[in-house]
């Protein structure tokens, strides 16, 4: 509706002036901002003069797709070596956990499941299955690295970061590190 607001007027306008060149002009002028906005959306939308809440949900914040491609075809490669588990935080509607879905639902070496919220100390049973196979976690939500200043004591050993857009917002996988067997304390 906003199209048909500004053509009426810019041709209420065009239309006043008397000099040809003054029409190309305006009309240079009226469209610059929009041809601008448009050839950045198509060359580089991470940095495109949209709203900051839109290029955060599309492109550059934790919701954006921004790694999906990048864990499906590791964990294709790595289910390639034998049975895994993966857990992707965030259950019905989360980006990865979907995305393990859609694309590795028929692949019979990966199981999985979607983890929200994600507990304080890490679920028995993939302490459990860490034993029988590796186990990785994807988180996706968030952002700052699992310790226990943060609240989140797994056991992890970092695999991979792939950015969202041009923030500081990342997909994060990491393996949980099995439970040790060995019985004798453990000398630092």
């Amino acid at each position: 509706p906003l199209l048909l607001i500004a053509s009426y007027g810019l041709e209420a306008f065009v239309s006043k002036l008397r000099d040809k060149r003054a029409v190309i002009i305006a009309i240079l002028l009226f469209s610059i901002v929009p041809l601008y906005s448009d050839f950045m959306i198509l060359t580089n939308f991470a940095k495109a003069p949209l709203p900051i809440s839109d290029l955060e949900q599309y492109i550059n914040g934790w919701p954006a797709g921004g790694g999906i491609r990048e864990m499906v075809t590791f964990f294709d490669g790595e289910s390639k070596k034998g049975p895994l588990y993966v857990a992707t935080e965030g259950t019905f509607g989360s980006l990865p956990t979907n995305a393990m879905e859609i694309y590795l639902d028929m692949n019979k070496n990966i199981q999985k499941r979607g983890i929200w919220p994600v507990p304080i100390d890490p679920p028995k049973d993939l302490l459990e299955k860490s034993k029988k196979m590796p186990v990785y976690v994807v988180f996706n939500q968030t952002q700052v690295e699992p310790s226990l200043a943060t609240g989140i004591n797994w056991p992890l050993e970092f695999v991979a970061k792939y950015r969202k857009g041009v923030g500081d917002i990342y997909l994060r996988i990491y393996k949980l590190v099995p439970p040790s067997t060995d019985a004798s304390p453990r000398i630092p």
